[in-house]
């Protein structure tokens, strides 16, 4: 996927999200050529340099920042962006912090929050003026005690990215998910690998795993049960005593207290290959079980319900999304879950086309799962069942270039599709989806009919820029 990388940093400025700072501002007086590198994105650049890419884009005359190797970059010169926007206010940039922000101005984050009614140090936004107060206003801020006069800002749709990072990759992955600005990363916490035998841990690589995320919201994916604790069935199918589940999730949530942010329970229990028999009173009995423990170890932690694989196939191969979904609600299930895990592939539609549409297409599949906004469709069934209050995780989206599946598309449709995705999110589902997984970093043990959604290539490098 050329450009994959490029399209989603250009998906995350458009979509107005605080993203974290990579570098401090530089001390360069003159303007500097630069020429773009294989693996070189805008926003890398920028960081490199101590500058931004609004800045970058503007030196450059460039209307998007999409960057090819070979390129002759200017690059501006830092002068006293301090002095100059003291007075006016400063204008969120992409990559900047309240920290960052506030490191640039010399002044306390707690500052910085009061003078703009800030209830929130991470929530700030691309295009967003901050009152940056003098050393005065600074001063009679901690005098006073009484509440700031502007409402707070309301959360916005978070951004978070795959990752394959069990083992070696750990920290090449935390680095690259970091170059391309997500806050939030999905790592697979596999059972087999922590407990080997019942009550014998070995936490060995998933202390580095945690330890390589630190700064990240992770979303830690739980399944694929030790054979001990297993004795048929798929070999992502449930234990036969859920009770050895809840033993091992108390344990891993009580080590990673406050370090691993939600815990996903299972992938795709709708598909015979990922449960067996699909059941879905089985797979509320076992989030059951799951939720229960994980919220005494760790209350804090966010249980999320697996996504479920978007087919209308039947019996014995899947149950439907839609309808595993209305059968979990049935059975009691949304007390045991704090966001509803949704998978949203794309397959050959835009993002912005509709299930109506795709159903009545041959070219799209003819089913309404066959969209990314299949997810409307999910969301309907929970505001249905009176849960409307909870949110969504959308924990899987994208679309695969593999030329050998029916709903390939081309490397620039996926690129324009994942920016239109992100926007689309933004635009309509902000007020009721909590954070967007794009599909993973690549897994070097993952076959080539995988590679089609892979934001990079095989080795961990980045996918070259696209051309303009």
């Amino acid at each position: 996927m050329r450009g994959g990388i490029v399209a989603l940093i250009l998906a995350l400025a458009l979509t107005a999200v605080a993203l974290p700072v990579m570098g401090a501002p530089g001390e360069r007086t003159g303007p500097t050529i630069y020429i773009v590198q294989w693996g070189d994105t805008l926003f890398s650049i920028a960081t490199r340099f101590g500058t931004t890419v609004e800045a970058l884009m503007a030196a450059n005359g460039l209307a998007n920042p999409l960057i090819y190797v070979g390129q002759r970059l200017t690059i501006p010169s830092s002068t006293s962006i301090v002095t100059q926007e003291r007075s006016s206010g400063y204008l969120v940039r992409y990559g900047d912090t309240l920290y960052s922000v506030a490191r640039g101005f010399g002044v306390p984050v707690e500052a910085l929050m009061r003078a703009n009614g800030l209830y929130n140090p991470h929530f700030i936004y691309v295009g967003q003026r901050l009152t940056i107060p003098d050393s005065t206003t600074i001063s009679e801020g901690y005098a006073r005690s009484s509440p700031p006069s502007v409402a707070p800002e309301a959360p916005t749709l978070e951004y978070g990215v795959g990752l394959s990072a069990w083992g070696e990759k750990s920290y090449a992955q935390a680095r690259l998910a970091g170059e391309a600005g997500f806050s939030w990363v999905r790592q697979g916490f596999p059972w087999r690998e922590m407990e080997v035998g019942k009550g014998i841990f070995d936490w060995g690589v998933a202390d580095r795993v945690v330890e390589a995320l630190e700064g990240f919201s992770i979303i830690a994916v739980v399944d694929s049960p030790p054979p001990w604790a297993q004795t048929e069935g798929p070999a992502n199918s449930p234990p036969d005593n859920y009770r050895d589940l809840g033993d091992f999730l108390y344990a891993l949530a009580s080590r990673y207290r406050g370090r691993i942010k939600a815990y996903q329970i299972w992938r795709e229990p709708n598909l015979a290959s990922q449960w067996g028999c699909p059941n879905a009173a089985e797979y509320v009995a076992l989030l059951r079980v799951a939720y229960l423990n994980i919220k005494a170890a760790d209350p804090e932690a966010l249980v999320i319900s697996a996504g479920l694989a978007p087919t209308e196939s039947g019996l014995p191969v899947a149950i439907p999304d839609d309808l595993f979904l209305r059968q979990i609600y049935h059975l009691g299930g949304r007390r045991y879950f704090d966001l509803l895990g949704v998978n949203a592939p794309g397959f050959k539609a835009p993002p912005e086309v509709s299930p109506e549409q795709v159903a009545t297409s041959p070219l799209w599949g003819e089913q309404r799962a066959f969209c990314f906004r299949r997810v409307e469709d999910l969301r309907r069934i929970m505001v249905e069942n009176g849960d409307e209050a909870k949110k969504v995780a959308i924990t899987e989206f994208g679309w695969s270039t593999d030329k050998h599946r029916w709903h390939a598309v081309t490397e620039e449709e996926q690129t324009d599709y994942l920016v239109r995705a992100y926007a689309w999110a933004r635009e309509n589902w902000s007020p009721w989806a909590r954070v967007m997984v794009a599909s993973p970093l690549a897994d070097p043990a993952w076959t080539e009919s995988d590679e089609g959604y892979f934001l990079t290539y095989p080795d961990g490098s980045l996918h070259p820029p696209a051309r303009p």
